[in-house]
């Protein structure tokens, strides 16, 4: 539905960490024993965009935090896959 005054589609919903549990795990580390996978972590480790993300400075991390949780779930979620085991 539209809201005729400021033209949001459908009702207003802010993204947080709990609930994108798909994207998000809270494991140390990340095992898996399917080469098709580990080659698939391996593509991903090569990408600029994952390796820019786990590799934030601290005082961005901070902000990050601090104002986008969307955004801190892509962070967390990089350095998982720069971490893993594969």
């Amino acid at each position: 539905m539209i809201n005729k005054n400021n033209n949001d589609v459908g009702p207003r919903h802010d993204p947080t960490i709990e609930n994108c549990a798909t994207l998000y795990r809270n494991d140390s580390q990340v095992y898996n024993t399917n080469p098709s996978v580990s080659d698939d972590l391996q593509q991903l480790r090569n990408e600029s965009v994952i390796r820019d993300f786990a590799n934030v400075t601290p005082d961005t991390y901070a902000l990050i935090k601090a104002t986008n949780p969307t955004l801190l779930m892509f962070v967390n979620l990089a350095k998982k896959i720069m971490e893993a085991v594969g």
